[in-house]
């Protein structure tokens, strides 16, 4: 479709389908006008340089409330999968049921897959890294937890998985705990609540060489609550994150050490380099796009703002 807009910072067109627009026809013209799925308000305090909240997101406007200048900085995308039918997914035994559905997630109606794991056995596909700094990240839900059961792994090869030795990777024990794995030790991580089932869930993996800090949001709908952070945890060694980050290329894993179902949307990396900044002058507002969230996106300041999905 023709381009409709287009973003000053970061370059990036939106076309009226990303918009879900309305569609009508009057005096013979063919009028289109954006239909937001999900809207909303926040504000935003920091002194130094912060995300802004896990919001899922297509465009917000952003107001400078503070007295000084705030430089905004958007995260580059690096890899973005999105899990249908077209992705393709290994699995190590016959007997794990993959389904890939619609479903409604903290994103809206999005293409998922539902994992269903009949014992000891993992789904896994390849993924695309940058070198050095970066953050990855998934939406997820748990449908059933009898095994411990991990929602997202990354490791250096496939091998790799065989002998259940992830760089770094997010697990979840059948008393409902949260862990991070890093090699063959399981490192207990503090959370204001248990994981639930049939409940959305964002985890990100901050990157930075040999280590990585992790953190957890909860969604109620569209509204995210940080329930976990961790780290940093230090991943050196032979198939370890210092290895991965110097590689182009790793392996994603959604894995069970027996009965367990999961649901998994999409899979993104950025890296660390900013695509651009911009400062906003204070009193001042201006629009911006995302790829899906706020937290592509860093202010150095106050601001509060009006997003659009």
């Amino acid at each position: 479709m023709n381009t409709i807009e287009q973003s000053a910072l970061s370059k990036e067109s939106r076309s009226a389908g990303d918009f879900k627009p309305l569609i009508g026809v009057s005096d013979n013209h063919l009028l289109a006008k954006p239909c937001h799925s999900h809207s909303g308000t926040f504000a935003f305090t920091t002194s130094d340089p912060a995300q802004l909240p896990s919001v899922p997101a297509k465009s917000f406007r952003l107001v400078n409330s503070s007295s000084d200048n705030v430089l905004v900085t958007k995260k580059t995308i690096y890899f973005s999968r999105h899990f249908d039918e077209s992705v393709d997914m290994n699995t190590d035994s016959p007997i794990v049921d993959i389904d890939y559905l619609n479903d409604l997630t903290p994103d809206g109606d999005s293409s998922v897959v539902s994992i269903d794991f009949g014992g000891d056995n993992s789904v896994s596909s390849s993924v695309n890294v940058p070198v050095g700094r970066y953050q990855f990240s998934t939406f997820f839900k748990f449908n059933r937890i009898n095994a411990d059961v991990q929602p997202v792994g990354l490791y250096q090869n496939f091998s790799s998985i065989d002998i259940n030795h992830p760089a770094i990777a997010l697990r979840v024990g059948t008393d409902r705990s949260w862990k991070v794995r890093v090699g063959y030790t399981d490192n207990p991580i503090s959370s204001s609540e248990p994981a639930e089932l049939n409940t959305w869930y964002k985890v990100e993996f901050q990157v930075d060489g040999g280590s990585a800090n992790v953190s957890i949001n909860k969604y109620t709908g569209t509204i995210p609550t940080q329930i976990s952070t961790g780290g940093p945890f230090t991943s050196i060694g032979a198939g370890l994150l210092d290895e991965v980050t110097q590689a182009d290329v790793a392996t994603v894993s959604f894995a069970s050490e027996g009965d367990a179902k999961i649901t998994v949307d999409t899979l993104e990396v950025f890296s660390d380099g900013a695509l651009g900044a911009e400062t906003l002058i204070a009193g001042q507002s201006n629009e911006y796009y995302c790829h899906r969230n706020l937290d592509e996106y860093a202010v150095t300041g106050d601001v509060s703002g009006y997003y659009r999905s």
